[in-house]
């Protein structure tokens, strides 16, 4: 059986995409753990360095191909960013609200980090089932 180095790639690409959507969800869990921030942040971190060393051993449009799926999770990302300071403005003043408000100001670097790796992983998973 020949190997092909393109489908490596291509599983290889989609299990790093599968580890950062799973790095992004268990790193919503680690909130709830003391000093889970630092943890959150440290997991997902490691799962977008494998994922970004994954994409130098590809050719270029499969690169160029992937650049744009990772734009569209930035800008949902940012969508997300946005929603949520509007949520804090025009709900903040309410009194079942602001408990919730101040848990996401205690950990937002891990809910962002959180986020970032499933948003990643989600459209390096669409991506990767579209090259062939």
């Amino acid at each position: 059986m020949i190997n092909n180095p393109k489908s490596n790639r291509r599983r290889l690409g989609m299990s790093m995409s599968i580890i950062n959507l799973a790095a992004g969800v268990t790193g919503f869990f680690y909130q709830f753990m003391a000093d889970g921030t630092f943890l959150t942040f440290l997991v997902c971190m490691a799962a977008l360095v494998g994922l970004v060393e994954n994409r130098k051993e590809m050719d270029e449009r499969d690169a160029q191909l992937l650049d744009q799926s990772y734009s569209s999770a930035f800008m949902y990302l940012f969508f997300a960013v946005v929603l949520v300071f509007l949520f804090q403005l025009f709900f903040g003043k309410l009194p079942f609200v602001v408990p919730i408000i101040n848990a996401m100001n205690a950990h937002w670097v891990g809910i962002m980090a959180s986020v970032m790796c499933v948003m990643i992983g989600i459209s390096g998973i669409r991506n990767y089932r579209e090259i062939k």
